[in-house]
């Protein structure tokens, strides 16, 4: 069990990571609200493709950490940081970051940690997309796009 446990160094490099995703992530919504209108108007729905963007940090922080968690937490970290530099969506972006992040965290933990591959890490992706869907249908089944 002790390959499982956090050390500083992961502390330190998972902080690194969702740190610098959520300033990517805010440099991102500058971006991807006007976007988000034009798409929007184009094909309703559609803008939701522009949210793939703020699914990263998790996989992200688990691929190079390797320990249970990570993923969650550099989801959250990074969404924190969106809020606290001030993102278009408010606290909803945080709430949205626990979603993604567990949707990742989880098919790291479906192969109980210890598959660290590609396949892996494009599955975290796509759940984190689920967590992101799932978010955004319950507060918003018309499927507008506000921020991510």
């Amino acid at each position: 069990m002790n390959g499982k446990r956090w050390r500083v160094v992961d502390i330190t490099v998972a902080s690194v990571i969702g740190v610098t995703s959520g300033l990517v992530f805010w440099l991102w919504d500058f971006i991807c609200d006007p976007l988000c209108e034009m798409v929007g108007a184009l094909t309703p729905g559609f803008n939701g493709l522009l949210n793939g963007f703020w699914l990263f940090a998790g996989p992200l922080a688990a691929v190079i950490v390797r320990k249970p968690g990570a993923a969650l937490y550099g989801e959250m970290l990074a969404s924190l940081v969106e809020l606290t530099l001030g993102n278009s969506s408010g606290i909803r972006g945080f709430a949205l970051g626990f979603f993604q992040g567990l949707g990742a965290e989880l098919a790291f933990a479906i192969f109980a940690y210890k598959l660290w591959n590609v396949m892996t890490a494009m599955l975290s992706g796509a759940l984190a997309g689920v967590g992101c869907g799932v978010f955004h249908w319950v507060i918003n089944p018309g499927w507008g796009c506000y921020g991510h």
